[in-house]
């Protein structure tokens, strides 16, 4: 046994010193950045001292030329190793005539139509799971059920899951969603509605989530002195926000609208007051959302997926000696795989962006990015904001 293990040492050790000596591994450090010796010793063309202080080697710097204002100079430094190149103008000796220096963002600026084959292999992404949701009334007390007046509506849920994903393992999920309405009644048929909600959310793999909300609202009936003309006027507004623990702040959006209700009646001797035809409403509203933490759009060759999902949610009614309510059961299972594995598309950079056309070259890549992107349809009143990226050039 032993002699067995002395002559497996033997021949690994030979080997390796053949190996060392046809090819050896410390030539692999030349492609592990820039090497040459005109890099190495770059020598600034406002060099003043001769003598090195750290070192006490000799540094000459001799100016040669001057082209378009740029200063071409050769310099030397003494105290040349035995490992040392030499660069074009001699052992010890460099000259500096500058560098262009090119940050590509995007693609390349000078792209015409160039070939780009992507090839992805990734397994199917499922995901497995389970939700169950409560949404009880305690004494009438509930969603539903509710006594009328000045009493506030109040409305409870919470949920518990459980999923599975065959790339991020298992992960729990909690959530807890609560509602309330203040309502207070006016002479003139004028009310006021004050409403907030808030939804918190817990899960181990997206962390805490919550979202609160607050709404108000004014509504003014009004009837003509015949009695041929009921009108509504409502006005309100609503902000809301959503903040993760892991994201930080992520949206915040808010809205006001107004809106007018006419319903028109007349006289009917045998039947009296009846509605003359639909009501018209009219209105007017104005609200955004300010995102953070958006995707921007990169030019990239993505493939196309196939997503399956089916989703069974049975439901049940509780009832228990003022306690009631709804039971909810959600069992899903969803499925993402690529629909192909590979993809050909042309690619034009900034100066060829025009001859890029979309519909023409079967989803060409262009060199431009867009900001908070996200998806869009014919319905979307505007458009993220767009801007090429050129690629960006230093000397």
């Amino acid at each position: 046994m032993r002699k067995i293990i002395l002559k497996t040492i033997v021949v690994f050790l030979a080997l390796n010193i053949l190996l060392e000596t046809l090819y050896p591994t410390v030539a692999w450090a030349l492609t592990g950045g820039p090497s040459q010796p005109e890099v190495e010793s770059f020598e600034p063309i406002g060099t003043t001292n001769m003598v090195d202080p750290f070192t006490g080697d000799f540094v000459y710097n001799i100016p040669l030329l001057d082209v378009g204002g740029y200063p071409i100079n050769i310099s030397h430094h003494s105290g040349v190793t035995m490992d040392q190149e030499a660069s074009w103008v001699g052992l010890g000796w460099n000259i500096n005539p500058g560098v262009i220096n090119r940050n590509m963002r995007g693609i390349p600026d000078d792209f015409d139509g160039d070939d780009v084959y992507t090839e992805t292999n990734i397994k199917p992404n499922r995901t497995y799971g389970l939700t169950v949701k409560v949404v009880p009334e305690i004494f009438g007390l509930g969603k539903s059920g509710q006594p009328k007046g000045k009493k506030p509506k109040t409305s409870l849920s919470a949920s518990l899951g459980i999923s599975y994903n065959n790339y991020r393992g298992f992960s729990c999920s909690q959530s807890i969603s609560a509602s309330t309405t203040v309502a207070e009644g006016g002479k003139g048929s004028n009310t006021n509605s004050l409403g907030l909600s808030g939804t918190i959310k817990s899960s181990n793999t997206d962390g805490l989530t919550i979202q609160p909300s607050l709404s108000f609202e004014n509504k003014q009936k009004t009837m003509s002195k015949d009695n041929l003309l009921k009108s509504e006027l409502t006005k309100g507004g609503s902000i809301s926000a959503v903040y993760n623990s892991r994201g930080g702040l992520k949206d915040i959006g808010f809205s006001i609208y107004k809106k007018l209700s006419e319903q028109k009646y007349r006289m009917d001797l045998n039947r009296g007051r009846e509605k003359d035809g639909a009501a018209k409403v009219t209105g007017s509203g104005v609200g955004g959302n300010l995102s953070f933490g958006m995707p921007t759009y990169t030019p990239q060759s993505s493939l196309p997926m196939v997503n399956r999902a089916v989703t069974i949610s049975p439901k049940a009614g509780l009832g228990f000696f003022g306690l009631d309510g709804l039971l909810y059961i959600d069992a899903f299972y969803s499925e993402q795989k690529l629909d192909k594995n590979n993809s050909h598309k042309k690619a034009y950079g900034y100066m060829n962006a025009h001859k890029g056309d979309y519909a023409s070259n079967n989803g060409a890549l262009l060199d431009f990015n867009r900001e908070k992107d996200a998806e869009f349809t014919i319905n979307t009143p505007r458009l993220p904001v767009t801007n090429f990226t050129y690629d960006i050039y230093s000397v």
